[in-house]
C-alpha cells in the first residue's frame, strides 16, 4: 500500500456525542434561549411569581458574560472526558495529529472570537423577551438585588448561557477542523469523522 492510499484510510475521530450535537446544533440552540428566558423570567405559578426588573434586564449580559468567563478559563477538550469518549478516544490528542489539530482549533482566537459573538447573540436575543415580560408584568414588577430567585434565575441562567455558547463554539471548530481537513491532500471523503466512533 502507497503512503498516499494509507493517508487515504485516515479518518477524523470524532466523539458520538459531539455528532450527535452539531447535527441537532440548532434545537440545542434554541433549547438554551427558551430555557434561559424561562429560568430568568422566574416561578411561574402566580402565587409563588417574581417578577423582578433588576433581574429581567440585568439578567441577560450578566449570564452570557459570566458565560464567556467559564468557556475561557475552562477550555474544551473532548478527548479529556474518559465516560463521555469510551476508552478509544480518551486522550486521544496526545497520539493523534487530527485529534491535536481540532483541540487547537477549539482553543484558538478565531474560537474564541464565535464565543464572544455568541454571548452577544445571547443578549440581544433574550434580553428584548425580557423587556417584553418587565413591560406586560410592569405592575406587579419589583426591584432588587436580593429577589427570592436570585440564585436559581441567574445561576441556571448561566448554565444555558454556557450550553448556547459550546454548541455555537463547538459547531463552529467542527466545520472549520472539516475544512482544514478538506484542504489538506488526503480525500475529504476519507477525512470526514467516523460515524462509528463513540
Amino acid at each position: 500500500m502507497t503512503p498516499h492510499h494509507a493517508a487515504r484510510k485516515r479518518q477524523l475521530k470524532v466523539p458520538f456525542r459531539l455528532q450527535m450535537l452539531y447535527s441537532s446544533r440548532k434545537f440545542y440552540s434554541g433549547f438554551s434561549l427558551v430555557m434561559a428566558v424561562f429560568m430568568l423570567y422566574g416561578p411561574i405559578p402566580l402565587r409563588a411569581a417574581d417578577h423582578d426588573g433588576t433581574r429581567y434586564f440585568l439578567g441577560p449580559p450578566v449570564c452570557a458574560f459570566l458565560a464567556l468567563a467559564a468557556h475561557r478559563l475552562f477550555p474544551f477538550n473532548p478527548y479529556r472526558v474518559k465516560l463521555a469518549t469510551g476508552a478509544s478516544m480518551y486522550r486521544l490528542d496526545e497520539r493523534d495529529e487530527n485529534a491535536r489539530r481540532f483541540v487547537e482549533i477549539l482553543r484558538s482566537s478565531d474560537c474564541r472570537q464565535v464565543a464572544l459573538r455568541a454571548a452577544l447573540d445571547f443578549i440581544l436575543v433574550v434580553l428584548p423577551v425580557m423587556a417584553m415580560l418587565a413591560l406586560i408584568f410592569r405592575n406587579s414588577l419589583t426591584w432588587s438585588l436580593s429577589s427570592p430567585w436570585f440564585f436559581e434565575g441567574y445561576g441556571m441562567g448561566c448554565l444555558f448561557a454556557w450550553m448556547f455558547l459550546r454548541v455555537r463554539a463547538v459547531s463552529w471548530a467542527l466545520e472549520a477542523w472539516w475544512k482544514w481537513a478538506e484542504e489538506s491532500p488526503y480525500s475529504a471523503t476519507d477525512l470526514r469523522p467516523d460515524a462509528t466512533a463513540v
